[in-house]
């Protein structure tokens, strides 16, 4: 009987394989655990819950990737953007802040055809905080050449691990002000939304 060869017609070699089973070939399963954020929107408001799973799925090496089926586009430019404001703010905020400040934000300007949309506060915010980079790093140099004073009395390692530990006392007190500043302005942020949503409810009766 005779057999029937087959190589790849660009570089000869007979090591090849179908689109199908490189696919199948580079995909492994996982079995994991995780704790996570997960964010939802119905009707303009906005919903986050954290949690932990018991994750099983698959894995794909970079060629499996490659061959893989297309799959639909799950997320939006805006969802993206959503996600990328929660994981900013979820390391200084607490859930209920977070969705108190951005529920306002999403209910006006999600998926909206006006010039100010979620697309145009991110770059616009985000610009900002791009221009404060410097004073940053000024105060941050500021505050080491500060804590570098403290602790003259002591010598060599001790001076050394109190020195440091002053500076990220003094990085800590900035922080903790800073972040009590900003409660107690979302407090007021929910009292001025709450305001303007029962005015555009009593307009419309």
């Amino acid at each position: 009987m005779a057999t029937q060869n087959f190589s790849c017609p660009q570089c000869g070699s007979e090591n090849i394989q179908r689109f199908s089973v490189a696919f199948r070939g580079g995909a492994s399963t996982i079995d994991t655990k995780t704790a996570g954020t997960g964010v939802g929107l119905s009707g303009g408001h906005l919903g986050i819950g954290v949690g932990g799973a018991h994750t099983t799925g698959v894995q794909m090496t970079q060629l499996a990737k490659e061959v893989a089926p297309p799959v639909k586009k799950k997320y939006s430019k805006e969802h993206m953007i959503l996600l990328i404001m929660i994981y900013y703010y979820k390391g200084i905020l607490s859930i209920n802040d977070i969705q108190t400040l951005l529920n306002p934000i999403t209910e006006k300007y999600f998926q909206t055809a006006s010039e100010i949309n979620l697309g145009s506060i991110y770059e616009e915010i985000f610009r900002l905080e791009e221009d404060k980079v410097a004073d940053l790093q000024e105060d941050i140099i500021k505050k080491f050449s500060m804590s570098e004073k403290t602790f003259q009395e002591a010598s060599g390692e001790d001076q050394e691990v109190l020195q440091l530990f002053s500076f990220i006392c003094m990085l800590s007190y900035d922080v903790y002000v800073k972040k009590l500043l900003i409660e107690k302005m979302i407090d007021s942020f929910r009292d001025a939304t709450t305001v303007e949503e029962k005015n555009v409810k009593d307009s419309k009766k």
